[in-house]
């Protein structure tokens, strides 16, 4: 019965924190974001809470599925986390720099988890990620 309270928590703040952020943002900044095209599927795999130096955060594994043409909005992350690409191939963009970088199947990725970042797939087949995360909660 709590990991569905705990869960609904963790995403609440995930969604929380993105909506914040993306509400924030200059409106020629949020202008410039891509459009979702396709559609991007997180399942997750597993959800616990650990406790680090006295601080509980929610360890998340996550698996998300970027359909060709799909883009995340611009977001940052409200902790570390990190990725493996395990098929298919993604680009990420740091909002303000002119650098993409691309990862294909087999590349680990560490998410710019506190820098505003856009997730894409420009390919033409879907692009598999496990994503790792460490996300504070509220005490």
């Amino acid at each position: 019965m709590l990991k569905p309270i705990a869960t609904a928590s963790v995403s609440a703040a995930i969604t929380a924190s993105v909506l914040l952020f993306l509400h924030f943002l200059p409106p020629a900044a949020a202008a410039t974001a891509p459009a979702l095209q396709g559609q991007i599927i997180r399942n997750t795999l597993l959800e616990t809470t650990v406790d680090l130096g006295g601080t509980p955060y929610a360890m998340v594994i996550a698996e998300l599925v970027f359909e060709p043409g799909s883009a995340t909005p611009v977001h940052i992350h409200p902790g570390p986390s990190v990725g493996y690409i395990q098929s298919g191939r993604l680009t990420v963009s740091l909002t303000g720099q002119t650098q993409t970088g691309s990862y294909s199947s087999g590349s680990a990725i560490d998410h710019p988890w506190n820098t505003p970042h856009v997730f894409a797939n420009n390919g033409e087949q879907a692009a598999t990620m496990l994503s790792f995360e460490l996300i504070p909660l509220a005490q």
